[in-house]
């Protein structure tokens, strides 16, 4: 066997591993072939493919450039190129990388899309909507490119044509979980119990590198400071006659860390729940988390059954509008006098409403009465201006309550 006869079938040995996941094992061949055929462009590509997998993303970008400087025109490690950096978030070298896709291929629907993508988070929304449009001739029924059409024309303050928009991508699928709620929030769709997790997820993986300087430094954001207010308050004053000690704590919705920052101590332990893997990965440079766990706060709340002394969650309810069943299962997770603090918030509405903005708002009879079925004193329903929002004030309820003996009538 030639040498350029092994460097290929060595290569194909590396493609069928990959595709297996075997990831380490195939970029062990692509290095083998590549001492064979230095100068093969496709082998490096794929190489790199195999790296950025493995989340060596500066070894894959180098790879993909070498590939790119001995075939200058090689539109897939352009492409690949340019996926890694804007999975880094290297906006500026990924539109780059998309841009050289798209001279070398107009009708390259990722290329399009992706730089759409790319100019909304640099807040260049013109140019992402030329480059969704483009994608969407390409492509004309992508729910995702749809979507973020929707997305960009609310921003330029296109709101007709964006629900046109949204009732497109309801006609293609009925079923479309984010499309419904931004319909509904308009009041032309029937309310969800809670938003969909998928929107959730993109809407706080976007922002959790600017969550903080966003929401505490330009919004006045104060529920999770509320909140350690009252657990302070109940924790030391035994003159109230509530006090307990507090050294399991679980809080849901933890996003970025703002309340285990206000709540750890050397007595504490606190785990938090969130179901964006970015903000979690701020949350855990704190250090004041002895868990964080990756999930919906529903599906850790059916799954673990650990006896906590705390539960809280700051601003995670506007997101969720039917609360029995967190009532429910947030009762089990406690001790007995175990304590469930939370902010959401406030309208004069029954029960709650989904408002315009895509949270939800809780009334205090409504919340008062789940406290009354499942089990919960109600110690304190605070009212508070929760943070701004275009400069107006939103009113909120931080509420504590305490978990007692539930009894039973019979009749």
């Amino acid at each position: 066997m030639t040498p350029a006869e092994l460097s290929d079938s060595l290569k194909q040995q590396g493609i069928a591993l990959a595709q297996n996941n075997h990831l380490i094992e195939a970029k062990q061949k692509f290095e083998q072939a590549l001492t064979l055929a230095p100068q093969d462009a496709a082998a490096l590509n794929n190489l790199g493919n195999i790296l950025d997998s493995l989340g060596e993303h500066d070894a894959a970008i180098a790879a993909y450039t070498q590939a790119i400087s001995l075939q200058p025109n090689y539109k897939t490690a352009y492409l690949n190129l340019a996926l890694t950096h804007q999975q880094l978030g290297n906006n500026s070298a990924a539109i780059d990388g998309f841009l050289k896709v798209r001279a070398l291929d107009l009708a390259s629907f990722q290329a399009n899309h992706m730089l759409g993508i790319c100019y909304f988070r640099i807040k260049e929304f013109k140019l992402a909507l030329e480059a969704v449009e483009h994608a969407l001739l390409i492509e004309p029924h992508n729910l995702q490119a749809l979507q973020n059409l929707s997305s960009v024309l609310t921003i330029l303050g296109e709101h007709e044509r964006s629900v046109q928009v949204l009732h497109q991508i309801v006609n293609i699928d009925p079923t479309h979980p984010t499309a419904n709620y931004h319909l509904a929030k308009l009041g032309q769709a029937a309310v969800p119990s809670a938003a969909p997790a998928s929107y959730v997820i993109e809407l706080f993986d976007e922002y959790a590198a600017t969550f903080e300087d966003q929401l505490v430094a330009k919004l006045n954001y104060q529920a999770p400071e509320q909140i350690a207010k009252i657990v302070n308050e109940l924790n030391f004053n035994s003159n109230r006659g509530v006090a307990n000690p507090i050294t399991r704590v679980l809080d849901l919705g933890c996003g970025t860390g703002l309340v285990g920052g206000h709540l750890s101590a050397p007595h504490r332990q606190l785990v938090g729940v969130d179901l964006s893997a970015k903000m979690l990965s701020v949350a855990r440079t704190k250090n004041c988390y002895f868990e964080l766990v990756h999930s919906a706060i529903d599906r850790y709340l059916e799954v673990h059954h650990a006896p906590f002394d705390l539960v809280t969650s700051a601003d995670v309810f506007i997101y969720i509008g039917d609360l029995n069943l967190i009532f429910s299962n947030v009762r089990r997770q406690l001790n007995d006098n175990g304590w469930f603090i939370f902010s959401v918030e406030k309208t004069d509405q029954p029960h709650f409403v989904l408002r315009s903005s895509g949270r939800y708002a809780h009334s205090e009879i409504y919340l008062r009465g789940l406290a009354t079925q499942y089990g919960f004193k109600q110690h304190a329903f605070v009212h508070h201006i929760l943070r701004f929002d275009g400069g107006n004030p939103i009113e909120g309820w931080v509420v504590a309550l305490q978990k007692t003996s539930l009894t039973i009538s019979f009749s």
